[in-house]
Order: C-alpha cells, then sequence, then structure tokens
C-alpha cells in the first residue's frame, strides 16, 4: 500500500499507529473497528507502509478464493496481511481469516469493519474519533487536520475558535472534518457554524435510527452534495459503479454519455470531486471513493435509476 500521508499530512494518530504496530509483534489477529468515516483505513494505511504490509481492499474482492490467488498466499508467506472493510457482504471474512490462518502460520491479519469479524482469538481495537480541542487549546488532532486540509483547499487564516466549534460540532470524526474544511475557501468556519445551527442547518437528522456519529457523516455529505454543480453531482452518483480504485480515463468512458456528461468535462468534473474530499487521489493517478461516499453516491444513482444501465455500460466500456 502507498503511503497514504501522500495525498494530505497523517495527522492524529501517531499514538494509535505506535500502540498498534507494537501489539502487532505480539496478535495474531487486529480487527479496528468503528462506524464509516473514522478513520480506519487510513490508520490500516499508514501501518500497512510501515510494515510493508499486503493489502486487499475487501469490496473488491468476489470470493476468499480470489483473495489467496490475488495475493499468491502459499504456506511459507509471513508477515502482515492488511484485509480492508471486512464488513461488506462479500463473503464470510471469519472463514477466509481462519483459513488463511491455518494454511500460513507466518501470516498476520490487521482487518477494518464497523463491526468484530468473529475470528478465534481476535483482539478489537475501537479507533476513536480524532481528539477534540479543550479550553484554549488549538493543537488538537481534529483541529490539526481541520486547519491542514483547510490550508490545502486554499483557506488562509482559519486556526480560530470558530474550527474548534466546528472540531467538536463534527464529534472529531476524520471524514467530516476533511468534507467540510475543503469548502472553507469559500465558506467561512463561523457561517458554517450559521448553517450547522439552522433548522435546515449541516447535522439536520437523516435517520434516527442511524448512530451518532454516522449520522454526523451523513448529514456533512448532505451538505457538500447541495454544494455540488449539477454535473458533479451526476458525476458523484455514477462513480459508485466502479467495485474499487479506478482509471480518470475508464471513469471518462463509462460515466460520460454525450449529454449530461461529455468526456471532455470528466477531467475537471473528476478533479472538482477531489478537491471537496469527495473523491481520493491515490498514488499513480488512481482514484477511489471514500466507503461511506459510496454509499451515500450508491443512493443517489437508485434514486436516478442509473444503476442497471451503468452496470451494462462498465460491462461493454472493459470489453
Amino acid at each position: 500500500m502507498s503511503d497514504p500521508s501522500a495525498t494530505g499530512r497523517f495527522v492524529g494518530r501517531e499514538r494509535d499507529v505506535d500502540e498498534l504496530c507494537a501489539l502487532l509483534r505480539d496478535e495474531r489477529v487486529i480487527t479496528l473497528v468503528g462506524p464509516g468515516g473514522i478513520g480506519k483505513t487510513r490508520l490500516a494505511g499508514r501501518i500497512a507502509y510501515l510494515e510493508r504490509a499486503k493489502v486487499v481492499e475487501l469490496g473488491c474482492i468476489a470470493d476468499g478464493r480470489s483473495v489467496v490467488k490475488a495475493l499468491d498466499v502459499h504456506p511459507a508467506s509471513s508477515g502482515l496481511l492488511v484485509l480492508d472493510g471486512c464488513d461488506l457482504p462479500r463473503g464470510d471474512c471469519a472463514g477466509l481469516v481462519a483459513a488463511l490462518a491455518a494454511r500460513c502460520p507466518g501470516l498476520r491479519f490487521l482487518l477494518t469493519g464497523r463491526r468484530a469479524a468473529g475470528v478465534p482469538g481476535e483482539l478489537v481495537r475501537r479507533v476513536p474519533p480524532l481528539a477534540l480541542p479543550g479550553d484554549g487549546r488549538t493543537d488538537a488532532g481534529s483541529v490539526e487536520l481541520f486547519v491542514e486540509r483547510a490550508a490545502a483547499a486554499g483557506a488562509r487564516g482559519v486556526a480560530d475558535r470558530d474550527v474548534e466549534r466546528v472540531c467538536r460540532l463534527l464529534e472529531g470524526v476524520p471524514l467530516a472534518l476533511e468534507l467540510a474544511a475543503a469548502h472553507a475557501r469559500s465558506i467561512a468556519p463561523a457561517r458554517m457554524l450559521q448553517r450547522i445551527g439552522g433548522r435546515h442547518g449541516l447535522l439536520r437528522v437523516v435517520d434516527p435510527a442511524v448512530p451518532g456519529r454516522a449520522r454526523t457523516v451523513w448529514a456533512v455529505l448532505e451538505w457538500s452534495h447541495e454544494l455540488l454543480s449539477p454535473k458533479e453531482r451526476v458525476l458523484l452518483r455514477r462513480l459508485p459503479v466502479f467495485a474499487g480504485a479506478f482509471d480518470p480515463e475508464l471513469a471518462a468512458r463509462v460515466c460520460a454519455d454525450g449529454g449530461l456528461l461529455r468526456g471532455a468535462e470528466l477531467p475537471g468534473l473528476l478533479g472538482g470531486l477531489a478537491d471537496k474530499a469527495l473523491v481520493v487521489r491515490q498514488a499513480g493517478g488512481r482514484l477511489r471513493l471514500h466507503g461511506v461516499v459510496k454509499e451515500y453516491a450508491a443512493e443517489r444513482s437508485r434514486e436516478a435509476a442509473e444503476e442497471a444501465w451503468l452496470r451494462d455500460r462498465h460491462l461493454r466500456r472493459r470489453e
């Protein structure tokens, strides 16, 4: 896995990284759990980079045999294997890990998911939100992340009490902070707070059954979606057709229809979505959607009745 800091400095998890790397010396299976947007994938990615680990995004794999084949795993294999997204309905993650552990005694496993995988002997570590600012403190991880991402978006002079209040309101959830910070150049934190506090503001209730932090991320996604141009909205709802990372060229062939979206527009639109933290840039020029963003965009695709059409185009464009 490429260093996740390549698309933004790794912020606020240094102690977690040190502790997990030490635990992996003694524990064979560790699962990072928490709601979508809490930073499980980024934390696991940092550890994978430091440990030179093999990584599998389970959302891109059809079954356990595909994992074994893709990794060329054999009984003498050793080292760390990161399985990202173990709660996706792509097969029995616990069975896969148990089978790999039995086949390869030298392998260790770091899993991510919204809940424990149920692997015998699994050590479950809940990923917390980033540290919130205390009275008069501006060095908390949540503030550091917001300020850095806001600066990357072209904003200046945002390290103030309004930022601290935004970080508290967003509960230190990294994805929510990144989405908000991406708009800091055009929307000052004070104005964000006004919109948050309004009746139809940032944290309106999306679904009372959804836990608090998951609801926070979803609400920020709703707000960010409202700020997109019409063409950006169309492209975002079409990107979930890709199971994992994708090339911009393939995205243009699949998502452009010559009407709502033209192929020549795709590079600029993809860049706009990346600047707004809705698309993640990876090393080598590939792109991907964060898991929660993908879920949100897939709902918009279902509302537009485009899922079957997109799957067909994806199949035909890859042939």
